[in-house]
């Protein structure tokens, strides 16, 4: 009976073996499979930093351009503030030179109104002169003016297009 009980024992015991053994191959593999995962996050976690790394860059770069077209547009409004200005002071040397000519037109003296007559000659040619002169350079700045604001809407509409959405909030250009 003695050695029944022990063969019985032998075979639970290589019964018992068996099965260590394979959870033994089960727990392996399970850990190659935890390793592969750990190994594969490893790789994801090297390319999400160099991912973000690339986007600060860019986002870096896209501010510098961002801070160079919002300066641009604050000069062009400058520009055309002054033109502005200009033109309001040309407009109140037109009135005074049109007021002139009333008062040189109004009827005189026979010498007088001969005499004003040559005078107002001369004042509206040098005056007319004086005015081709200051239409053109008006014309010329204003042509400059509108140029540079073409050129800064394709500069506003091309830092737009490369920022991401979440950043366009931050440059609001107009």
């Amino acid at each position: 009976m003695l050695s029944l009980g022990l063969s019985y024992l032998l075979q639970e015991v290589e019964k018992n073996a068996k099965q260590v053994e394979q959870w033994g191959e089960q727990v392996a593999a399970e850990l190659d499979e935890a390793t592969k995962s750990l190994e594969s996050l490893h790789k994801h976690r090297l390319q999400a930093g160099q991912t973000h790394k690339q986007v600060r860059k860019d986002v870096q770069v896209l501010s510098a351009s961002g801070d160079r077209v919002w300066r641009a547009v604050k000069d062009l409004r400058r520009g055309l503030k002054d033109l502005d200005k200009e033109q309001g002071v040309m407009q109140h040397r037109m009135n005074q030179i049109l007021q002139r000519l009333k008062n040189l037109t109004q009827p005189s003296s026979g010498m007088q109104t001969q005499r004003s007559v040559s005078t107002m000659k001369i004042i509206t040619n040098k005056q007319a002169g004086q005015l081709s002169s200051l239409t053109s350079e008006a014309a010329a700045q204003h042509g400059q003016i509108d140029r540079g604001l073409q050129h800064n809407n394709y500069l506003e509409k091309q830092v737009s297009e490369r920022l991401p959405a979440a950043l366009r909030s931050d440059f609001d250009f107009v």
